[in-house]
């Protein structure tokens, strides 16, 4: 009976012992097919990430251009200045529309727009576009004289015609060296103040410089109890209407 029962016993661990390492196998291999899509959907993300990364660091930023430059650009009470046109050229008091040199353009750590022209001696020469709108280059500082080329500044800035043409020069009349006396006198005041007064003059005369003048001589008026009585003499050149105190 015993042998019997043994003989029944081991083949039944067996299968058992069999189920549990096949189990065991299968649990083991599951787990290590789970790890490695662990592994590679991390191994997968972080190269998207990776791609990501260098997409951004890449991105092309805009650079300065032409068109933030172009105008009239002058050193304050000087003859200084220069102009940088939308073609491409430049002027100013001895070149007229010159083509620029080789040009590049960047932005400065602070934001400010440069314009750096390559020579072809080797040498470059910037222009630093400041915040207050003025132009820095070679240690000067340009305001801007607005978006002219040179010939609009200098038809801008010509002389008037009125200017240009000999007009006849000013001669006063006497009566009107009186008025400008009177004028001188009154200081800014009433001209009635002198209604009492009598203003005379001999023919025009001239100084040792050639200036013609009137000698305009004042004299108040007697009257109500009081004497007539002499003020003094008033010049009153003829050129422009200037008095003086004689």
């Amino acid at each position: 009976m015993k042998k019997i029962v043994h003989s029944l016993v081991l083949p039944v661990l067996g299968i058992f012992i069999t189920a549990c390492t096949n189990e065991a196998q299968t649990e083991e291999s599951d787990a290590r097919l789970s790890e490695s899509s662990i592994i590679e959907t991390t191994t997968n993300s972080t190269t998207v990430s990776n791609q990501q990364g260098t997409s951004e660091s890449t991105e092309v930023v805009a650079s300065p251009t032409l068109e933030e430059f172009v105008g009239g650009w002058g050193i304050p009470y000087s003859e200084f200045f220069f102009f940088i046109n939308s073609d491409g050229t430049s002027s100013d008091a001895n070149e007229v529309n010159q083509p620029l040199p080789e040009t590049s353009f960047h932005y400065t750590d602070d934001g400010r727009s440069v314009m750096t022209l390559h020579r072809a001696d080797g040498t470059a020469n910037d222009f630093v576009l400041e915040k207050d709108g003025t132009l820095t280059t070679n240690g000067e500082n340009y305001i801007y004289l607005g978006n002219i080329t040179l010939e609009e500044f200098r038809a801008n800035n010509a002389p008037t015609e009125e200017t240009t043409v000999d007009s006849e020069p000013t001669t006063y009349t006497l009566d009107e060296a009186i008025t400008a006396a009177k004028h001188f006198m009154a200081d800014g005041n009433d001209l009635s103040l002198f209604d009492n007064y009598t203003f005379t003059s001999d023919e025009q005369l001239t100084d040792a410089s050639g200036r013609p003048y009137y000698a305009i001589n004042i004299r108040q008026n007697g009257g109500n109890g009081m004497k007539s009585m002499a003020i003094g003499t008033i010049i009153v050149y003829a050129d422009n209407g200037e008095c003086a105190w004689q």
